[in-house]
């Protein structure tokens, strides 16, 4: 019986930490472990992690890197710098340097990418000017870079992937500062149930549309019966992230 495939949609790639906690080198990830840990036993800095919740990740981190051939991987990346100067894009199978936008009457747009704190490679660039005003983007200090509405892009991948696959489901790795909802709206529209996981954190959801847009898109996920999961670069996240994704790599290989 043929494996179904997983399709590891990440929207908001910036320098694909949740990826490569993952699927990169394991001298990053021990290192990345070890100075946890001494930061926590030593220190008594940040998130605790025990002895056995690191056994359980490294079981569940080989596991799901040894069926990589199970993955179909497709970054989105807004920002034109990040997506030019990181190899890491390399590995994807699918690489696109384009903004999620939501819904306009055209499909394709030029979208101002605000830059947060005057640094080009800024992980918190956004489309959206912040709500809270200390905290806004220079209304000028922007790069210009192609945008597509969620539910065209969604529409072309859907048909794009049900030419090259027989089965797959889908996992959405997200981090769009601000355009999440639009995302997931379409994904769920377009992909109906092969949607399984959400995976990332929707707090700027909240940031820039305010907690009403947060309250609703977190409703909308309960409905649907959706998968949430928070993932983020931060170790303190990976076992719930890890162990989403192992299910996805489980159920696949049934």
């Amino acid at each position: 019986m043929q494996n179904k495939k997983i399709i590891w949609l990440d929207v908001g790639t910036h320098f694909a930490q949740e990826y490569s906690a993952i699927f990169g080198s394991n001298f990053n990830f021990f290192n990345a472990l070890i100075r946890r840990l001494i930061s926590w036993k030593v220190f008594g800095r940040g998130h605790p992690i025990s002895y056995s919740q690191i056994r359980i990740l490294l079981e569940s981190r080989s596991f799901i890197k040894r069926n990589r051939n199970l993955f179909y991987i497709i970054f989105v990346e807004a920002n034109t710098a990040i997506f030019q100067s990181k190899k890491i894009y390399k590995e994807a199978d699918i690489a696109i340097n384009m903004a999620l936008t939501d819904d306009t009457e055209d499909g394709f747009s030029l979208q101002k990418l605000y830059i947060k704190n005057h640094e080009e490679m800024s992980q918190s660039s956004s489309i959206y000017r912040e709500k809270k005003e200390k905290n806004k983007q220079n209304k000028d200090d922007y790069m210009l870079v192609n945008g597509v509405t969620s539910a065209a892009f969604m529409t072309n991948l859907e048909k794009y992937l049900r030419e090259k696959f027989r089965d797959y489901a889908l996992m959405l790795r997200i981090n769009c500062e601000g355009a999440e909802d639009s995302v997931i709206y379409s994904a769920q529209d377009v992909f109906g149930k092969k949607l399984k996981l959400i995976s990332g954190s929707l707090k700027d959801v909240g940031v820039y549309k305010g907690k009403d847009a947060l309250y609703a898109l977190n409703q909308f996920i309960d409905d649907k019966d959706i998968k949430l999961t928070y993932f983020s670069p931060e170790i303190h996240s990976w076992s719930e992230g890890f162990s989403s994704i192992l299910r996805l790599v489980s159920q696949s290989k049934d």
